[in-house]
């Protein structure tokens, strides 16, 4: 699933973030509560995937 605005996942990334380090963050197929925090990380530079094989392939870089 996601994360809300205000869990510890969040701070995590967020904390990763601003040390320039990279955030990759999964997006369901359909939109959800849980998804809100995800949407923020993406607009703050985190990188998004939908699949595993996605996943991988920007593993693989």
């Amino acid at each position: 699933m996601g994360a809300t605005k205000q869990s510890g996942a969040m701070i995590t990334a967020r904390l990763a973030l601003d040390q320039g380090r990279e955030v990759s963050v999964f997006i369901p197929d359909q939109a959800h509560y849980f998804c809100e925090g995800s949407q923020i990380l993406i607009e703050d530079g985190a990188s998004s995937f939908a699949s595993a094989e996605a996943l991988c392939q920007q593993v693989a870089r």
